[in-house]
């Protein structure tokens, strides 16, 4: 039985999710953890054995290295070369930002940074190497300038409206997301008519909270806190303590209405587009959903076919199907709860069109899925 130390925070929804994967391991293990704050015994009191910290400062690192014991990190924002990490993979992040972007006929790009972090850059690197650019408009301030949502900040209002429209623009976390967001509303910019904006973490709340609510990346926190606890027995029970970084690559991205928006030659193939990602997981029937678009269905169905290379109904399908797909994955919810909330209108329907999909019932899939997200 090992006694760990947690040098963790418990601020943020980062910090939340990555302690429920150490306690999924601490309980497989039967280990003793140690933290500052409610529930934990007092890390300042405890002989440890290890320590998993979230080293973002100097500080950090100086008083993890002060208890003398194998110490993973899940922030990946030291240079110390002799720390083993756990972290996201922000380069891939970032690339899957820049592949969703690429799908929208949206031909300008911009992101906002958070400057002086090491996540944000290579976030940013895997955004513009998937889009094909040297670089970009970019905006960036020091992390703590984001957290006033509603502050003024000139020099962003001045950024968003210099931008080319209408722009993609990737923001490398909801924070930042929120703030330009606010700023949008305020200079009468559009989103996502001018501006579609995607970020990265998924934080529910804020996400929500955001007019219009923002389409962020979910990102595998749990995993990154039991991989991190898996190192830490591994580095004790082995004596292995050449340094290693695990990578872990982001789960989902989460469509909301800030990126439902496609550009494309023909402006009623572009209505239909927006129509079917806002509103197909409602149950509506194709005609039900192109009812405000001013031409016959015929009409419609030969241009969309042209452009998009697939008809209304295998649009409307690939948006179910997306949807079940994240909650078979991320959720628990009965599969009747999934073909309902996914618009497929039957159970025989749903069970059809994912078997013919995938290959699998939506039971085995759930199962694959989940074994998937967990190695």
């Amino acid at each position: 039985m090992y006694n760990i130390g947690l040098n963790i925070k418990f601020t943020d929804n980062f910090d939340r999710h990555v302690v429920k994967g150490i306690l999924s391991f601490a309980k497989e293990k039967n280990w003793n953890l140690y933290a500052k704050g409610l529930w934990f015994s007092d890390l300042s009191k405890a002989k440890l054995d290890g320590i998993i910290a979230r080293i973002e400062t100097q500080e950090d690192e100086e008083l993890c290295l002060s208890y003398h014991v194998p110490i993973v990190d899940i922030a990946g924002a030291s240079n110390n070369k002799d720390l083993n990490i756990v972290k996201i993979n922000d380069l891939e992040t970032g690339k899957v930002c820049g592949e969703y972007f690429l799908k929208s006929g949206v031909e300008n790009y911009a992101a906002i940074l958070v400057s002086n972090t090491i996540w944000a850059k290579e976030r940013y690197l895997g955004f513009i190497k998937a889009i094909g650019k040297q670089a970009i408009p970019i905006f960036q301030s020091p992390l703590n300038t984001w957290y006033d949502t509603y502050g003024e900040m000139e020099k962003l209002d001045k950024f968003l409206l210099a931008l080319k429209k209408p722009t993609s623009l990737f923001c490398v976390n909801d924070l930042t997301a929120m703030k330009v967001a606010e700023t949008c509303l305020k200079n009468n910019i559009k989103i996502p008519e001018e501006l579609m904006i995607l970020s990265v973490d998924n934080e529910e709340l804020m996400c929500m909270l955001a007019k219009p609510s923002l389409s962020s990346i979910s990102l595998n926190l749990q995993r990154i806190g039991y991989e991190a606890a898996s190192r830490v027995e591994e580095i004790l029970t082995n004596n292995d303590t050449k340094a290693t970084i695990k990578l872990i690559p982001p789960s989902t991205l989460v469509e909301r209405e800030s990126t439902m928006f496609v550009l494309t030659s023909d402006p009623f193939v572009s209505k239909a587009i927006m129509n079917i990602r806002k509103k197909a997981t409602f149950g509506l029937t194709c005609g039900e959903l192109i009812a405000d678009i001013p031409i016959s269905r015929r009409s419609l169905e030969e241009r969309f076919y042209k452009i998009r290379g697939k008809t209304l109904l295998e649009e409307v399908t690939e948006v179910r199907l997306n949807k079940a797909e994240t909650l078979l994955r991320d959720t628990n919810i009965k599969l009747e709860g999934i073909w309902k909330s996914c618009g497929f209108g039957s159970a025989q329907r749903f069970f059809y069109l994912v078997k013919n999909k995938y290959g699998y019932t939506p039971k085995a899939l759930r199962k694959i899925l989940n074994s998937t997200k967990e190695n």
